[in-house]
């Protein structure tokens, strides 16, 4: 994860510099006729139904008019990055691929993801919400075994899954990720009162919402890779207990509202 959010910082650092020298140039490696950047035609991801990370490049996809078909996998393996096939080929660098598309989108002058002026204030909150929005979701969602028993209902509602699966996530699943989220919350040492994980996740949206201040959005009028991270991570809430009290107990609905209108458009 380290090194991924070293390469995000590094391209977004890029791309900005680029755009502000007005030479947009992106290698697109899958392209073999070289130095022509190419958008994919289609993209295939692989991830779970309740990932906040999938989420995330499922918006940015939407964002970029990029066709999207999810291969559904189980939700009970963390939230690493997403397996992602462009045209027909493994993506081994996705942020690459991501950069790609920024450029491609800012160099046509079009919608999508925006890149902002300041590309060190976008890379410090997609960290941020990889090393501590993300885990606080995680333990909310599955903070006890009937919250977990409602995401595991969550995930086979919105994935695809024969009724082997379907069987095991709704039996297995709930006490298999509550038993995880206990032991992530000692590690983080949220305190042990039952309402000190919702408290601490308001305050981290709170927090976030702050930063983005009187903006549209932290990427001005359109969402850039930090608001989707963010969206991503709560999109993945979606449909639980969780969801509701945290977006009506913090300011980030009105943020949250921003987003999906964008991403839906």
């Amino acid at each position: 994860r380290a090194r991924w959010l070293t390469g995000l910082a590094g391209s977004a650092l890029a791309v900005a510099a680029a755009r502000a020298r007005g030479k947009l140039a992106v290698c697109d490696a899958a392209a073999e006729g070289g130095g022509q950047s190419r958008v994919p035609a289609s993209v295939e991801m692989h991830c779970s139904p309740i990932s906040p990370t999938c989420g995330r490049y499922k918006a940015f996809f939407a964002l970029q008019k990029v066709p999207v078909k999810v291969i559904d996998t189980l939700p009970l393996v963390g939230d690493g990055m997403p397996r992602v096939v462009a045209d027909g080929a493994d993506v081994a660098d996705l942020t690459g691929l991501v950069a790609q598309l920024r450029a491609a989108s800012m160099g046509a002058q079009s919608g999508g993801v925006r890149a902002l002026a300041d590309a060190e204030e976008e890379a410090h909150w997609i960290q941020w919400a990889d090393e501590k929005l993300i885990p606080h979701v995680f333990i909310n969602v599955f903070r006890s075994p009937n919250e977990a028993a409602q995401a595991m209902d969550t995930a086979v509602l919105r994935g695809d899954f024969n009724i082997v699966y379907s069987t095991f996530l709704r039996q297995i699943g709930p006490y298999y990720m509550y038993s995880n989220a206990k032991m992530a919350k000692r590690k983080m040492e949220v305190t042990t009162a039952h309402t000190g994980e919702r408290i601490k996740l308001i305050e981290l949206l709170d927090t976030w919402v702050t930063a983005v201040g009187s903006r549209t959005m932290l990427g001005g009028n359109e969402p850039n890779m930090a608001d989707l991270a963010v969206y991503g991570a709560l999109n993945s809430m979606e449909g639980v207990t969780a969801f509701n009290e945290i977006v009506s107990q913090s300011k980030v609905s009105a943020w949250y509202e921003r987003v999906s209108q964008a991403v839906k458009r």
